[in-house]
């Protein structure tokens, strides 16, 4: 048996598959693969297979994570000659790596993660002004607060400011480049990113839409020690395989 984490890419062309979706397509790239695949026990066994974390729908990414137990010893170069073929197109495959037994799940891990967000159709001097000042406010703010329905369906307030870890404005010369963004994510909570932005309109007083921003997230973190590290330094694996 063995258990191999492994880096993708998703591309514009699959922006738009949702993360169920997601699963889906890639527990069929294993069954076409030949690979050598473990199921778990009981009425209803299911292939041992996880993505990192949920990615917002829409958003294109670098630096994506899954997980997958084997049936059988597989080195990371065949694991990516078996699997990259049975891929559609928007989806690539970066490196592969054979992960030791003491190594954590790799959806317990996630604590952070980093997007870039373009804007689309306003990009001038008069953005740029209206996004950093925007930043600064929510930043400086004590407390950002947003609705939100629980289970139950009840309305409640939530405080979001604790899960904005950082945020930036980049520019260039003719105005506003991107809104850089790290945030709280993975299984204990965290928030949207749509749901920042939206709160980035609402200090410019509605001119900065969220429909009007491109999304890419650019990475994923775990805490080590106090900081924020790529997600890789948190897993225990022999040798990166870069594809």
């Amino acid at each position: 048996m063995s258990r191999l984490l492994f880096e993708f890419h998703r591309l514009e062309t699959i922006r738009y598959i949702s993360h169920l979706d997601m699963l889906r397509l890639f527990q069929r790239a294993f069954y076409r693969s030949g690979l050598p695949l473990e199921f778990s026990q009981g009425y209803n066994p299911h292939l041992k297979f996880n993505l990192a974390a949920p990615l917002p729908l829409g958003a294109t990414a670098a630096g994506e994570y899954g997980e997958i137990e084997l049936g059988a010893e597989v080195e990371p170069e065949l694991f990516l000659d078996k699997l990259a073929p049975q891929l559609p197109g928007g989806l690539t495959l970066a490196g592969a790596a054979v992960l030791e037994d003491n190594s954590p799940a790799l959806p317990s891990l996630v604590e952070a993660a980093s997007y870039e967000a373009e804007p689309a159709g306003f990009s001038d001097l008069l953005s740029a002004q209206r996004a950093g000042a925007a930043i600064g406010g929510l930043m400086a703010a004590d407390e950002v607060a947003i609705q939100k329905k629980t289970k139950k369906g009840k309305t409640v307030t939530v405080n979001i400011r604790p899960h904005i870890f950082e945020t930036e404005a980049l520019y260039s010369s003719i105005g506003l480049l991107k809104v850089k963004m790290l945030l709280k994510a993975g299984s204990a909570g965290g928030v949207a990113p749509a749901v920042v932005l939206g709160k980035l309109n609402d200090f410019t007083g509605g001119l900065m839409p969220a429909e009007n921003w491109s999304l890419h997230r650019s990475g994923l973190y775990c805490l080590l020690d106090g900081q924020m590290n790529p997600l890789t330094e948190g897993m225990c694996f022999i040798q990166w395989i870069k594809k």
